[in-house]
Formats: structure tokens, C-alpha cells, sequence
């Protein structure tokens, strides 16, 4: 299967063991949960965005430029931020 996209073979080195630089991009509350999302630049790997409820990771995306990642945290805020039902 040479165009398996999950082949560890097509995907780029792993970068050298360092930190990952971190922003936080939004932070809210909710009733009483904090919502924050932060940005992780992974150097040629990119930028990994992920969200937090009460401090866990809740879910995390990686793409190719920090404008995707604040495109699809700003998508998840709004939808975050909408009444309950």
C-alpha cells in the first residue's frame, strides 16, 4: 500500500527534541468551565491548535500555517460560545 497517507514512510522527520513555542490565542468562561484554545508551532510540522476545557485537552488539529489553525479555533469559538439548548 505505497500511497497509504497513514505510512509513517510519507510523513517529514520527527524535529529534534525541543519545546514547541506556545500561544495562548482565546480564553473564556462558560458557566464554570474555562474554555482556552492555544497554538503549538511544531517548526516544519507546523502549527498544532488545541482546545481546553477546565485544563484538558479536549481536541487538537495540526495544519500547515498558524492563518488555518486561528481560522478553525475562530470557527470553534463561535460555535463554543452559542446558548445551549
Amino acid at each position: 500500500m505505497a500511497d497509504d497517507p497513514f505510512d509513517l514512510a510519507h510523513w517529514p522527520p520527527v524535529p529534534p527534541n525541543s519545546k514547541p513555542t506556545v500561544e495562548t490565542l482565546w480564553s473564556f468562561q462558560r458557566g464554570t468551565r474555562t474554555i482556552t484554545c492555544r497554538l503549538l508551532y511544531r517548526g516544519e510540522w507546523g502549527v498544532e491548535a488545541q482546545i481546553f476545557k477546565h485544563g484538558e485537552l479536549v481536541i487538537g488539529r495540526r495544519f500547515d500555517t498558524r492563518a488555518l489553525a486561528v481560522q478553525w479555533a475562530d470557527e470553534e469559538r463561535r460555535g463554543l460560545e452559542r446558548p445551549e439548548v
